[in-house]
């Protein structure tokens, strides 16, 4: 059986969060992703569930990462927002 092939944007949402300044992150909180995984914490969170993020910035641009439940993505990394899961599950897309 073969799978047809789909744009990622018709299986999500991609986007790029603001970005948090290393000044503004805390001690503790929601984890904060940058463009290659947890830099910090902070004080709000930007997604419920799990999101793959893919790195779109400096020399590790491309890398994947998948964030914890309630945590802040910001602008170094895709979020891969509104992940359609009953066409693709998140572990496999990464």
């Amino acid at each position: 059986m073969s799978w047809p092939l789909v744009k990622l944007s018709e299986i999500c949402r991609p986007k790029q969060w603001k970005t948090i300044a290393s000044s503004k992150l805390i001690d503790s909180g929601f984890p904060v992703y940058g463009a290659n995984g947890q830099i910090g914490y902070y004080s709000e969170y930007t997604h419920e569930n799990p999101t793959l993020m893919i790195t779109c910035r400096g020399a590790t641009c491309g890398n994947v990462h998948i964030s914890v439940p309630k945590s802040y993505i910001n602008g170094n990394a895709m979020a891969l927002d509104n992940l359609d899961q009953e066409r693709v599950y998140i572990k496999y897309l990464y």
